[in-house]
């Protein structure tokens, strides 16, 4: 086969695996044909306050050792902390990380070497939201050697493709991690946030928004949706999420607007400003004000 035809194929490889996270072995071993490389990972990287890696597959390693890596050494890993230090930098290499002669005196390459049989690495990765990144990394044994500029050079070639391969992966959701992560960052979120579908059903609510209807102040959540206790701030209410949901049927309508509601639960009453627009978020800030948000396939309500 040519090397135009499996260039083809890797990049085929990178959309179906887009779409189903379960044939990324098969991507990654064409990537690693084509690269002349020993062995691969496709991963997710959360560059959070404790970084991890929720996401990792790969071929040709031992297991046991990628366990260990995953619990205890990728936190000291130079690459991992230049990938999080470095989210728009494209394509990754050794020599932009560290010198071979600084790899014989890190802890990490101490374990490396003891653990893993290969010495170079080149990665390539997209940031798909704020301290998340996802990529593909390849690796090299020490008899293999490094990788060469005509090797990033083929690289590069594919990146573009890897990037938008990815950005379909995360609007999907097939990214296994990525529905896990979007939870724990929406309830990591101080302001409450709900999904609504199309039959302005709550289909999510974030911590937030479930300690924000056990305040009992004025917002009730159930199984037909979202209210406000005032009949009058509710009708505004509604009708502001009927806004929001009508690019749904009617691409043209607008998408929300913004209302005041009472906040019974204050005294003297005070008033919780809203927001609705396409997007599928609500929340309330400091100052105890709402915001009400929707999106093309489930719409939300922030309070």
């Amino acid at each position: 086969m040519s090397i135009h035809e499996r260039t083809l194929d890797v990049i085929k490889g990178f959309y179906d695996a887009a779409m189903d996270e379960s044939l990324w072995p098969a991507a990654l071993k064409d990537l690693t044909d084509l690269i002349d490389s020993q062995a691969a990972s496709f991963w997710v990287l959360d560059g959070s306050s404790a970084p991890s890696l929720p996401t990792f597959i790969c071929i040709n390693f031992d297991m046991e050792c990628i366990k260990e890596y995953l619990d205890h050494t990728a936190a000291i890993d130079p690459t991992v902390q230049y990938l999080i230090a470095h989210p728009h930098q494209p394509i990754v290499h050794d020599g932009l990380v560290i010198s071979e002669r600084d790899k014989n005196k890190h802890p990490y390459y101490d374990w490396h070497e003891r653990c893993i049989d290969t010495r170079f690495r080149m990665v390539g990765q997209t940031r798909l939201a704020q301290n998340v990144q996802a990529g593909v990394a390849l690796h090299r044994t020490a008899k293999a050697g490094r990788y060469e500029p005509r090797d990033i050079d083929r690289f590069a070639l594919l990146h573009g493709h890897l990037e938008r391969a990815l950005a379909i992966a995360f609007r999907l959701g097939s990214l296994g991690a990525m529905q896990q992560l979007s939870t724990e960052w929406l309830d990591r979120n101080p302001a409450a946030v709900l999904f609504l579908d199309d039959r302005k059903h709550v289909v999510f609510s974030n911590r937030a928004a479930n300690e924000l209807e056990s305040s009992r102040d004025g917002v009730r959540l159930g199984p037909g949706g979202i209210t406000l206790m005032h009949r009058r701030d509710n009708d505004i209410l509604q009708d502001l999420i009927d806004q929001a949901l009508s690019p749904i049927t009617s691409p043209g309508a607008p998408g929300g607007g913004a209302m005041r509601a009472i906040r019974p639960a204050t005294w003297p009453p005070r008033t919780r400003a809203g927001n609705c627009v396409p997007g599928g978020l609500a929340g309330r800030n400091a100052a105890g004000q709402h915001r009400m948000a929707g999106s093309k396939s489930s719409r939300g309500i922030v309070s």
